[in-house]
């Protein structure tokens, strides 16, 4: 949970990098979104090459010897599931991929998650969109709207990971008190015509819904 809590931290540094980047208009006779995704880009492009080289792809892989321990990584291979693949095993097996074909309950989790990603992530990215239309502010300061529902999707994570971790519930019943909020801010965005009322959905709509995202995959 933390590790998706930072990385939904990206909206609220993402909309202070674009407020940045807007006063960049003009310069070198490019407009501020192209240099937006010319310098947002070139960092993702450049960490996904540093990865690329680091990063383990097994528990017992050299590069895992860098920073585990033998106890730690004998302890992180023993918690892989059963069909996992082992350092000296191969990623992909014909049987395992017609199982799973075959099997009810990949169907549901995938059309759990389809709607689970076109709610959440749909509003998410729209989200810059929707401020701007609501006309609070226009650019660049529209971008700065777009950090109160980052910031509350942080929170709700870092608190939902808390809650989890208790195991007060089951995952399944834990995430449904969300949907239903997701489901009625949905309804609200279809039927406000207040702006302010607009706006409190969205923030309310976003954390819940990327909360119920990352539970779901962790």
């Amino acid at each position: 949970m933390w590790m998706f809590g930072w990385q939904n931290c990206a909206g609220i540094f993402g909309s202070l990098i674009a407020y940045g980047i807007s006063h960049m208009n003009g310069l070198a006779g490019l407009s501020a979104w192209r240099w937006a995704y010319l310098l947002e880009s070139l960092a993702t492009v450049l960490l996904g090459v540093v990865v690329w080289f680091v990063l383990p792809d097994y528990p017992k892989s050299p590069r895992s010897a860098a920073w585990l321990s033998q106890r730690e990584r004998e302890y992180l291979e023993a918690r892989l599931s059963e069909n996992a693949p082992r350092t000296n095993e191969h990623a992909f097996s014909k049987e395992e991929v017609v199982a799973s074909l075959k099997d009810p309950r990949t169907y549901g989790f995938m059309f759990s998650q389809l709607f689970l990603n076109l709610g959440g992530y749909g509003l998410n990215w729209w989200l810059p969109t929707i401020t701007t239309n609501l006309g609070f502010a226009g650019l660049p300061r529209n971008q700065l709207l777009n950090i109160p529902p980052a910031a509350a999707a942080v929170i709700a994570i870092v608190i939902g990971g808390l809650l989890l971790q208790r195991a007060y519930l089951t995952r399944p019943a834990f995430l449904q008190p969300f949907l239903a909020v997701v489901t009625v801010c949905s309804i609200l965005l279809l039927t406000l015509t207040d702006r302010i009322g607009i706006y409190m959905a969205c923030i309310f709509g976003v954390s819940p819904s990327i909360l119920t995202i990352t539970s779901g995959s962790i």
